[in-house]
């Protein structure tokens, strides 16, 4: 397996101001940035193809791209918007959303977060809504 090359992120500075590097993980890498348009707080998820070699891994950033465009142009209140997608250098792709400011669901399980029976249908009937 070869050993993948930095990503080149000035393709972002068009459009976003990237103020501070989040988390890094094998393929992804997370910034928080502002939109320069607006100057709102957004979201980066920077993915890349792990192994060139990798048939599988490349066919499945090409799908995730395509969900990432299909979800910007959907609306819902548990969803978060996504309002931008785009290929960083042929082997990258970016994913632009919201900043969200409140714990996600698994962050509220990490910490041990207690639910009753009537939070946990409430939480089920927005995800089944998403869904739909």
């Amino acid at each position: 397996m070869s050993t993948p090359r930095e990503l080149k992120l000035d393709q972002l500075e068009d459009a976003y101001e990237l103020l501070a590097e989040l988390d890094t993980r094998e393929g992804s890498r997370v910034f928080s940035a502002k939109r320069r348009e607006d100057g709102r707080d957004v979201l980066i998820v920077v993915s890349r193809k792990v192994d060139e070699t990798e048939q599988s891994r490349r066919s499945a950033l090409d799908l995730f791209a395509a969900d990432i465009k299909l979800l910007a142009t959907l609306e819902h209140r548990a969803l978060v918007p996504i309002f931008d997608g785009r290929w960083i250098e042929p082997d990258g792709f970016a994913v632009v959303s919201e900043e969200v400011r409140w714990p996600s669901l698994a962050e509220l399980l990490a910490r041990g977060e207690e639910f009753s029976c009537a939070r946990i249908a409430s939480v089920l009937r927005e995800i089944n809504g998403l869904l739909e």
